[in-house]
């Protein structure tokens, strides 16, 4: 069936007096669905107009092949007339590529049974981003917004045989030239090798560059476009609102948007609305032009939809239709689940308290924040994405924070979301910047959050939409905020109050509203009045924290918040991928190349000084060889991943404090490119170390460890479980030569969701035997349950590893066997006299491990799983497997 919120009406909700407004509160019948109209033959036509076109720049490109949906970028590629944008230093050479004005165009013939037809419309449900639309040598209308979906009639224009013309502009110069326009300085945050102005145009805001991508800024179709054409009453969108009443019973608001030809017949009917078993028809009677039905449906005892960890994840089918005479004149159907969802701000001593609670339960938010998955959307397929929510569930995260500075997500995106059970941070699409005020601009923002809310407002995935990523806090960063508060703040409180939240509550009443992030949250709802404000106070609401130039394993740096949605430090990618963009001669800590990809101000060198608080970094490191650059790189990743496990681990045993932390959100989950960036998943979809260390902080139930203050020792288990749980810590004392010289039990017994202190010491007195000093020894815990089963494990390094004297480790694999033809099971194994420090595997084949990045004990093997991603034969994999240790790097 069409998209129906792909055949919204541009006005549908901001102009209401083009409604006629029906909300169905008496005369309901419900129906026996044995009665029910059966299948019908759709009453609607379309023409689909992807697939090939052609493009030209009107100047050094004359005319090549273009592809839609897609962009200029790939379509030059595919053509020859460019490399790979990704490589070397492409971003740059190919930087003329913007500054063009790109034309697509094609020609197309339709049927007599269309041109026949009363309505017909060409929907474009993406255009990037400046764009004016011509058939037939007539102007349809222009574009400002890659966010809308655009809708042109073409009824008086469309022939059998048609030209399409869509004449993008560069959006560097549109961009430049609105600024110019403006009567005063709108600042925003520049990026490495971005062009200026990228707020006055509503396009993805990183394609003008970010601290960890590129500047591209394509110019394209980047969705489908389509001719629509019908005669009679067609639903052209709808949306469900799900409100629990009490237990398992909900009420279902349904919208039903329905357009009506002018002098159609079977304008009198019902709207049968059919969801959980339950099926109610509402009278409608039907005015030509648009029309609106607002009718809710009592649903009891539905299976509920919970986040993944905490239950299950049923989806209903709710079905839609407009009938005449038991005949379904049309039809839409969508997923739905029942769940509750709010942010609870309770007072508390110091401030007031920051949590979700999902069908009246609390849950402790765990997961990272969602980049765009590439430079060219077109790239982005269902098997990308799949694969890196996938990752995020395998690591334990139950939220994916859809950052402000990208792109409202392709649906299979929150598909996927609804089917795993991970929770969306939905965010409006601006980042770090002021905007502006003027009436165009506005309106435009109003219509792209109809459309966008109504595209997704069924997800039970989406448990909050916030206004932007940082534009609160922002006003501490530029000079023209500072002089001038009151303007921005007036631009600040049109376009994010007046606006963005006016026109979100015209589609949905039901989620709760943030006004950014970081933000203090919402004092009053009626009338809305917001805390202004110290936006990041631990104290309220959510914090951003980033401190790359402090000991990342001193826990007293860290915040003590109701939230953390953002905090992080960075890593590089592997090998594999920088050799997909660049030669050995390019590689190197401090290399150019390196230089020109880390987009990071004092990146390198922030990143080298983090290493050195915790490794050894000899000149086996630093030389611009691809051994060297291997092993420098695997410092990073383990660096990357000490610090985040760190802040990560203080967050959730913040659950038990008095503070109260109930959420941690690190940055950032997924790459747009191959470069030095803060992700635990790398382009392509390869785990970072980080990101199997987030498989263990995130686990239901962690043990983890601090010091705080000097020689002050803690341990705590941290439970995310439902249900009450006993069980032991033995706190292991192991020498680097590999000697087990103590062990300290203790035991616990906690209440669900549950996060402790389980042993309170002092190091200097828990060292006394066998150990010489702080840097011969460190700590591994180990907790299991009453039955012994291992619940978590961790690790804590009495001194940093460069102040101590590494034996020589050898890791050899004792065994592989292929299990499946895409698994295998290898045994690795480690020699006496030495404890295997970050063991880190890595293959060729694409795939990821049980486990990576952990110790290895003498004669005690491990045997890991390795689940490829392509096809492999044990000798490839045993010919390609590389591993390196600690010791590996001195």
């Amino acid at each position: 069936h069409h998209s129906p919120w792909s055949m919204m009406m541009r006005t549908c909700l901001l102009v209401a007096v083009l409604f006629v407004v029906h909300t169905c509160c008496v005369n309901i019948h419900i129906v026996d669905e044995a009665t029910l109209p059966g299948k019908f033959e759709a009453s609607y036509q379309t023409v689909s107009l992807d697939g090939t076109w052609s493009a030209t720049n009107g100047g050094n490109v004359s005319s090549i092949s273009g592809t839609v949906p897609g962009n200029i970028h790939m379509d030059l590629w595919k053509a020859g007339v460019i490399q790979d944008p990704y490589v070397g230093y492409n971003d740059i050479n190919y930087r003329w590529i913007m500054y063009q004005n790109w034309t697509y165009s094609r020609q197309f013939s339709v049927s007599s049974d269309i041109l026949s037809l009363d309505v017909v419309s060409l929907v474009c449900e993406g255009l990037d981003t400046i764009a004016s639309v011509t058939l037939n040598g007539q102007l349809l209308g222009t574009t400002d917004n890659m966010f809308r979906e655009y809708k042109f009639d073409v009824k008086s224009i469309i022939k059998s045989s048609n030209v399409l013309q869509i004449a993008f502009t560069s959006a560097a110069l549109y961009a430049q030239q609105q600024a110019s326009l403006y009567p005063y300085v709108v600042p925003y945050i520049s990026m490495a090798t971005d062009t200026p102005n990228r707020n006055f145009i509503r396009k993805e805001q990183s394609s003008f560059a970010w601290d960890w991508g590129p500047c591209f800024e394509p110019q394209g179709i980047w969705r489908s476009l389509y001719l629509l054409g019908y005669s009679t009453p067609t639903i052209t969108s709808m949306t469900s609102q799900t409100f629990l009443i009490q237990n398992k019973d909900f009420d279902v608001r349904i919208a039903t948007f329905i357009n009506v030809p002018n002098g159609a017949t079977q304008t009198s009917g019902n709207i049968v609305v059919t969801v959980a078993n339950t099926t109610t028809s509402f009278p409608a009677s039907l005015v030509s032009g648009p029309n609106v039905f607002n009718n809710t449906v009592t649903v009891k005892n539905v299976d509920l939809w919970w986040p993944v960890g905490s239950g299950a994840q049923p989806l209903y089918n709710l079905t839609v239709s407009y009938v005449v005479n038991n005949v379904i004149v049309d039809s839409v159907s969508r997923n739905i689940g029942f769940r509750s969802v709010q942010i609870i701000t309770d007072p508390m001593p110091d401030g007031l308290s920051f949590y979700f609670q999902v069908n009246g339960l609390p849950i402790f938010i765990k997961g990272a924040n969602w980049i765009p998955a590439d430079s060219f959307e077109s790239r982005v397929t269902s098997d990308v994405v799949q694969r890196t929510l996938q990752s995020a569930v395998d690591a334990n995260m139950n939220m994916v924070r859809v950052w402000g500075g990208g792109i409202y997500q392709h649906e299979f995106f929150y598909d996927m979301c609804d089917r795993m059970g991970l929770m969306v941070w939905e965010e409006f699409m601006f980042a770090c910047a002021m905007y502006p005020r003027s009436d165009e601009f506005l309106e435009t923002v109003a219509e792209e959050v109809v459309y966008q809310v109504q595209r997704l407002i069924h997800h039970p995935s989406i448990v909050l939409w916030s206004g932007n990523n940082e534009n609160e806090v922002a006003f501490g960063w530029f000079p023209e905020t500072k002089a001038n508060p009151f303007l921005y703040v007036a631009d600040y409180s049109k376009l994010y109050f007046d606006t963005i939240y006016v026109a979100l509550r015209t589609v949905d009443q039901s989620r709760p509203f943030l006004p950014s992030s970081p933000s203090r949250g919402i004092l009053s709802w009626d009338p809305l009045v917001a805390y202004w404000g110290h936006a990041g106070d631990s104290n309220q609401g959510d914090v951003h924290y980033y401190n790359d130039g402090a000991l990342c394993t001193d826990v007293s740096t860290f915040p003590t918040p109701r939230f953390a949605s953002e905090y992080g430090y960075q890593g590089y990618p592997s090998l594999y991928a920088w050799a997909q963009v660049s030669n050995e001669s390019m590689w190197g800590w401090n290399t150019d190349f390196v230089q020109h990809r880390q987009h990071h101000p004092s990146g390198n060198n922030l990143l080298f000084t983090q290493i050195g608080n915790h490794f050894p970094v000899s000149s086996k490191v630093t030389q611009n060889t691809s051994t060297s650059f291997d092993l420098y790189i695997y410092l990073t990743q383990a660096t990357s991943a000490i610090c985040i496990k760190a802040e990560s681990e203080h967050y959730r045993r913040g659950k038990g404090a008095s503070y109260k932390t109930m959420g941690a959100l690190y940055w950032q989950l997924n790459d747009i490119w191959q470069a030095p960036t803060w992700s635990s998943t790398e382009y392509g979809g390869r785990w970072k170390m980080l990101h199997y260390y987030a498989k263990n902080f995130f686990a239901p139930v962690l043990v983890s460890s601090y010091e705080d203050p000097a020689d002050a020792y803690g341990v705590h288990v941290t439970s995310d479980l439902n249900q009450p749980l006993a069980g032991y810590v033995t706190i292991q004392i192991w020498t680097y030569t590999g000697n087990m010289v103590a062990a300290i039990p203790s035991n616990f017994s906690f209440i669900p969701q549950q996060s402790a202190p389980v042993f309170l010491g002092t190091i200097s007195k828990m060292i006394t035997q066998g150990c010489a000093s702080r840097s011969s020894c460190f700590f591994y815990l180990i907790a299991t349950d009453t039955s012994k089963n291992v619940l978590s494990t961790n690790v804590f390094y009495l001194s940093s590893l460069a102040n101590v004297t590494l034996p020589r480790t050898t890791i050899t694999v004792a065994s592989i066997q292929q299990t499946s033809p895409s698994s295998a099971r290898v045994q690795l194994s480690c020699g006496s006299g030495s404890v295997g420090l970050y063991v880190w595997v890595e293959t060729s084949v694409a795939g990821l491990w049980s486990d990576n990045g952990f110790v290895l004990f003498p004669d005690a093997p491990v045997t890991l799983t390795f689940t490829a991603w392509e096809s492999f034969t044990v000798d490839s994999l045993k010919s390609s497997i590389k591993i390196k240790t600690i010791a590996d790097t001195i």
